[in-house]
């Protein structure tokens, strides 16, 4: 049955009302809320709001001062009266707060709760809530069935080819036009972001573009990817590129200097984002720029208001880390968004990491995760990395798919390392409900995930009790080799005082065969579910295990899946082996703590 798809109108002081409100309307299943949370930086935002205005069957306006005071609530509030007049669009005020609207234009409207009595007048808030939701509900359900009857006599619509999957051996395989016409929009949305800036920003810039790459959006930028002495007309050729996927334009002070970047990089890059669906621009008020400051900038050489997009300000100047990762997770969220939208309900987001060789630019990734910069030969994080770089950066990367791509697969290759595997399947926790897969560069037609069903691997699991004064489990996988041998070597220099030892191993090798083979993805589930039960039998029998010190040789997608499943497991530390210290080949690594 289709959605009813609700509008929100509601001023930012009331912003802890409105997440009140969603929280009751989630049990209203079959409708769809909206509000301008929803409009992207970078987005036009009249035009956005006007078209969730103009798609809106049920529109709440949640009266307070506030909202009668806000000039953005006034135009949302005409748009629904329009609307009303117009079609009969439902529009429903919400008194949150006493304020006298008698012989406003929105007084003529049965509001809500019982009677009128805002929200706060209420002794239990959520009474109120429960109020206003079963008099949405019965709106609710007079279009829906309204719509049902709609429906039932109108004829079948024409299947869509567009939500057939990409991949070959579909059941409803596209249509090469179409195929090729599906193709050609995902490698546009997923090219390279271009960054405009002045060069006295170049430090800046240097951070955010590595806050980027930690986030799976490869950039482009005049310093790095564009030949000196190179002319405007090469310029504007790069920015109409379609392998340029969105702009972002750092606007401070000093750009008011700059003929190329206000004649040429702003008009080019604003212009895309209005006329290609496929294509953004996110503007930033940087160097203590104000919002005026942007429009300024814009009076002459961009035929609208800079007004109408939606600029993200940061306070720093210059910015920090911080500040930098709080723009690429503003342009990570807009980048899953419109991939989202355009791609095949089947189809994964495709992601690929690296923590070794930068990764050459690949289109139709939806990201290229590029940590080289964090790493030293591509297997030991620098220190603070994972802390202040990297955990954040995985973090945003689910955050992005869980609100901008829900229910949507993931399936992820690379080249990364056993402790950076296990930190990914962490973020990726079995709870959040994504579902994540891992490609073998060595089996690229297999897909290992915990969703697939166990099949007999052969591995066991043996535990063993150790220093009585101990607190820490170790934990031992050996898969592509016995690690024994390498953590009773290391034991000695590591610090830690291990209450149990637990090893899973494969006891049916042969003598002197170290490496098992795992041949199907069931046995790379069975295996890492061992890991986790082995886990959970330990901390059960020693009540005083606090931490879980995790050894592994295995595959890389084994180690993601055994991360993923760690969410009952505790504290855990984990270790990159290194064969040229003889003595002590398990480093620390990143100490994780798999919360959801």
């Amino acid at each position: 049955m289709s959605a009813v798809n609700l509008f929100i109108s509601y001023s930012h002081e009331d912003e802890s009302w409105r997440k009140r409100l969603v929280d009751h309307l989630g049990a209203l299943d079959v409708a769809k809320d909206w509000c301008d949370r929803d409009v992207l930086p970078g987005d036009a935002w009249k035009e956005k709001i006007n078209n969730y205005l103009s798609e809106a069957h049920v529109i709440l306006l949640l009266i307070s001062s506030d909202f009668w005071a806000s000039d953005y609530c006034q135009f949302e509030m005409s748009r629904a009266i329009e609307r009303h007049k117009k079609d009969g669009t439902k529009v429903i005020p919400i008194r949150l707060r006493p304020f006298d609207w008698k012989g406003t234009p929105i007084s003529e409207f049965q509001a809500l709760p019982k009677d009128a009595v805002p929200v706060s007048k209420w002794a239990d808030p959520d009474d109120a809530f429960e109020n206003v939701t079963m008099g949405i509900r019965v709106i609710v359900e007079q279009i829906l069935e309204a719509k049902k009857d709609t429906e039932s006599i109108q004829p079948s619509p024409p299947s869509d080819d567009s939500e057939s999957t990409l991949r070959q051996g579909s059941q409803s395989p596209v249509e090469p036009d179409r195929r090729s016409q599906i193709v050609q929009r995902i490698n546009q949305i997923t090219g390279r972001a271009f960054i405009s800036y002045r060069r006295t920003r170049v430090d800046e810039i240097a951070l955010l573009i590595a806050a980027l790459h930690d986030r799976g959006v490869p950039t482009w930028d005049d310093l790095s990817n564009l030949d000196m002495g190179q002319t405007e007309e090469s310029l504007r050729k790069v920015l109409a590129d379609p392998v340029v996927s969105s702009g972002i334009l750092w606007l401070t002070p000093d750009v008011a200097d700059s003929a190329m970047i206000r004649k040429v990089e702003m008009p080019e890059l604003l212009n895309r984002a209005r006329n290609d669906d496929s294509f953004f621009a996110l503007l930033v008020a940087a160097g203590r720029l104000d919002y005026n400051g942007v429009a300024e900038l814009g009076k002459g050489y961009v035929p609208y208001d800079l007004g109408e997009f939606n600029i993200s300000k940061v306070a720093g100047d210059p910015i920090d880390h911080l500040e930098a990762a709080k723009v690429a997770r503003l342009v990570l969220r807009q980048r899953i968004e419109k991939l989202h939208r355009h791609l095949p309900p089947d189809e994964p987001l495709v992601v690929n990491i690296y923590t070794g060789t930068p990764p050459p630019f690949q289109a139709g990734k939806a990201l290229t995760i590029d940590w080289t910069q964090r790493f030293v030969g591509g297997r030991t994080a620098l220190p603070g990395a994972w802390e202040d770089f990297l955990l954040p950066a995985l973090k945003d990367i689910v955050e992005a798919i869980q609100t901008q791509a829900p229910e949507r697969a993931v399936e992820i290759t690379g080249l990364l390392s056993l402790p950076g595997a296990v930190a990914l399947g962490s973020i990726f926790l079995e709870p959040r409900g994504i579902k994540i897969s891992w490609r073998p560069r060595q089996s690229t037609n297999q897909l290992w995930n915990i969703n697939e069903p166990r099949e007999t691997s052969g591995f066991v699991s043996a535990l063993s009790s150790d220093a009585l004064t101990g607190e820490d489990l170790a934990m031992l996988v050996s898969v592509d080799n016995n690690v024994s041998s390498a953590f009773t070597r290391s034991k000695p220099h590591l610090g830690v005082e291990f209450r149990a030892v637990s090893e899973v191993i494969n006891p049916g090798l042969a003598p002197g065969v170290t490496r098992s083979e795992i041949s199907t993805p069931g046995e790379a589930a069975d295996i890492a579910y061992i890991v986790r039960q082995a886990i959970i039998t330990a901390r059960n029998q020693y009540s005083e295990i606090r931490r879980t010190h995790l050894f592994v040789a295995a595959p890389v997608g084994l180690a993601m899946m055994i991360g993923q499943l760690m969410n009952t497991c505790g504290m855990i530390q984990t270790y990159e082996f290194n064969a040229d210290n003889h003595d002590c080949p398990y480093q620390p690594t990143v100490l994780l703590n798999p919360t959801w």
